[in-house]
């Protein structure tokens, strides 16, 4: 029985309600209703519905793009002096498009409804193209950005064969930002002809809407109920942007380009020569040379494409870094290079390093005034023995430095050792503006020169500013030392001072080797306090000042002598370069023995080399060492050297190399390297349009 009383009604029972889903795949209403034709109306708005979610998915994947290029841009930062260039031209256009996305967002921000009317169609697509106006410039911007980005990197690499990994970075991060406004404000066009689509809903519902719509981007078979398709089309095009263009700035910065294959370092290293033999060991003819100096294993030699490293004993190429075509980078003020032009080639104080750099150093730059300072310079640091490249990197050009273990880049400290950045010159909050210009060259063995104040005259007294190249905070301001044509002679990371020189000489404007001056061969590092350094001084004597060429060409510290002898000309100028009779070289520093030694007891020292004619007509290379009583003579094969009556020759009178007179050694030199000494004669005077034709002959015992 029931409790139910007669009469009364029974409401019946609801029938039950369907299940539901939001997925529109799993629903089988929803799939009736998909069956049936759609009214435009219907169409319209899925197809807004989807752009809308792609549209949101495609600014969530550019903003990625940037998060990963900001990324890139902190590892692939360099020291470029288009920095400042690069805000200019490259952040202009992306200012421009904050400022127009601005724009845009107040111009989409009413529904279309209340300003689209169709029955006046002209006036309705223009105010539709008015709108539209700063869309298209977003995207136009962010392409500007990046393609002025672009055509900087572009230049650099096809200049130095190197990539600017922070340019690749900003292009990246330009065409992010570029699509970020973009498909946000086209987000918002679509949000503007259908406002429901702006209804407020929970973020896990949106993420799942979005999806849902992204899905029918798929096959048909790929949407049935719990598929992985919306996911996987979701997380596709989240993450395609950042890294196919991730991917791209990669392989282009990473670029495979050619490097020497190291070749076996020797059980021992050669030693600096003592003697020479009767006759040349080996010759070797170079078709453009620029620049040679000495190894830690034997000479090098810069070529107009190539750095070459030759065996001492037998003058065959150890080793070739070729750079073909690339264009390299000259430093100093005054010819006192090998050849007689300015130097190329800076090696470290114990010579296992060598660095050249591609492109030009600021000191060298004629900037004109739409120039902008873009231009780059790629230095590179080989060791000397293997021809392994330990360093290479892209910097302004103010300064290159190398001391044992560090290279100095630009305002980057680079270890020689992995390559890392150790520390960087903006690190130290010293305003050392008035401290003097930036120094390019060999450094001390742990010490770098952060300024360096040239002396008024030619040949006085300068000043410079040092630093530990493992503490950066270590300045030492005002250090005095010997300069010769406004250059500061270091060899192997010692330098010449003069400890009993009065303030008024550092500025003496007049400095014409009238007087003498007690002079000490003193280390870098024991003038910047670098803990450990040598703290002994080496007392050279009474000098009327310093020999660059011949310090820099025998490896050693020489000074001149004390007193001034008679010059050529009674009315000539009392300089090294007028004397007669006498060697300018009177004592020498060997800082590798640590030896100071009268020139003429020197052995291995070469202070003069020329090419006489002996009688029965047959040319000889003569070598002069501090003693003027001795000398080295080695036959050349006929042929060699044109002898032409009234022809300047090759230094024929076999006069000391020069201390002030500019222009070379009369295309004939002699340089001290380990286990050889080479003599560098310019066969001919014919001009080339890069690098010297000169001919080696190696000095070596076998």
């Amino acid at each position: 029985m029931t409790d139910q009383r007669p009469g009364e009604d029974v409401e019946p029972l609801a029938a039950p309600t369907p299940l539901t889903s939001e997925n529109p795949y799993s629903s089988l209403s929803a799939l009736a209703r998909r069956r049936r034709p759609r009214t435009p109306q219907e169409r319209r708005q899925v197809w807004s519905r989807r752009f809308e979610r792609l549209f949101w998915a495609l600014k969530v994947g550019a903003m990625l793009t940037v998060l990963v290029a900001a990324g890139l841009y902190l590892a692939w930062r360099a020291d470029l002096t288009m920095r400042w260039v690069l805000l200019y031209l490259g952040l202009a256009p992306l200012v421009t498009a904050l400022v127009l996305w601005g724009i845009g967002i107040l111009a989409w921000e009413e529904p279309a409804e209340y300003w689209v009317d169709w029955q006046h169609r002209a006036r309705t697509c223009w105010r539709i193209i008015k709108r539209l106006l700063p869309v298209a410039g977003v995207a136009v911007c962010g392409l500007l950005s990046a393609g002025e980005a672009l055509r900087l990197w572009h230049g650099i690499f096809m200049t130095l064969d190197a990539s600017a990994g922070e340019l690749l970075a900003f292009t990246m991060a330009a065409l992010g930002l570029g699509a970020f406004f973009t498909f946000d404000l086209l987000q918002r066009v679509t949000r503007s002809f259908f406002p429901e689509l702006a209804q407020a809903s929970s973020l896990r519902s949106r993420l799942r809407d979005r999806s849902a719509g992204l899905s029918r981007l798929l096959p048909a078979h790929l949407r049935s109920a719990g598929s992985w398709g919306p996911r996987i089309v979701l997380v596709v095009i989240l993450l395609a942007p950042s890294l196919v263009l991730s991917a791209s700035a990669y392989l282009a910065h990473n670029w495979d380009r050619p490097r020497p294959i190291p070749v076996a370092a020797p059980a021992t290293l050669p030693t600096y020569p003592t003697s020479f033999p009767s006759q040349a060991t080996w010759t070797h003819d170079i078709p453009a040379a620029l620049d040679a100096t000495a190894g830690a294993a034997g000479p090098l030699v810069l070529t107009d494409d190539s750095l070459i490293s030759l065996d001492p004993s037998t003058g065959k190429i150890r080793w070739d870094y070729d750079r073909q075509g690339k264009k390299f980078a000259q430093y100093g003020g005054r010819v006192n290079g090998v050849l007689g032009e300015r130097p190329y080639l800076i090696t470290s104080p114990d010579r296992r390093h060598v660095a050249l750099t591609l492109g030009e150093l600021e000191s060298q730059r004629m900037r004109s005034d739409g120039d902008l300072g873009r231009e780059q310079s790629l230095t590179i640091v080989l060791d000397t023995v293997t021809g392994r490249v330990t360093n290479e990197h892209l910097h302004d050009g103010k300064a290159v430095q190398l001391t044992d273990s560090v290279l100095l880049a630009g305002s980057t400290i680079y270890s020689l050792a992995d390559d890392s950045i150790l520390w960087r010159l903006s690190d130290v909050d010293l305003d050392l503006s008035e401290e003097g210009s930036p120094y390019t060259g060999t450094a001390g063995h742990a010490s770098l020169i952060r300024a360096e104040k040239i002396p008024g005259s030619p040949n006085g007294i300068g000043l410079f500013t040092l630093v530990p190249d493992t503490n950066p905070r270590g300045v030492v301001r005002d250090v005095p030392a010997a300069y010769a044509n406004r250059e500061l002679l270091i060899v192997e990371g010692w330098t010449v001072t003069y400890p009993e020189a009065t303030q008024d000489e550092f500025n003496d404007v007049d400095w014409n080797y009238s007087k003498a001056h007690r002079a000490q061969a003193v280390s870098l590092d024991t003038l910047a306090k670098v803990p450990g350094a040598d703290t002994h001084t080496y007392d050279l004597g009474q000098t009327l000042g310093i020999a660059p060429m011949a310090s820099f060409l025998s490896g050693r510290l020489a000074v001149l002598p004390a007193a001034t002898p008679t010059p050529v000309e009674p009315n000539a100028t009392p300089g090294p370069d007028g004397w007669k009779d006498q060697s300018t070289v009177a004592t020498t520093f060997n800082p590798r023995t640590r030896a100071v030694l009268a020139a003429p007891q020197d052995p291995g020292l070469v202070t003069a080399v020329g090419v006489t004619r002996a009688d029965d007509g047959q040319g000889r290379i003569s070598l002069q060492s501090g003693d003027k009583s001795k000398a080295t003579s080695i036959p050349l094969e006929n042929g060699t050297v044109p002898f032409v009556p009234g022809a300047r020759g090759r230094n024929g009178g076999v006069q000391d190399f020069p201390v002030n007179m500019l222009g070379g050694n009369d295309g004939i030199s002699a340089l001290s390297a380990p286990g050889v000494t080479v003599v560098l004669l310019r066969p001919t005077y014919e001009s080339q349009t890069t690098g010297t034709r000169i001919r080696l002959y190696g000095l070596a015992w076998l």
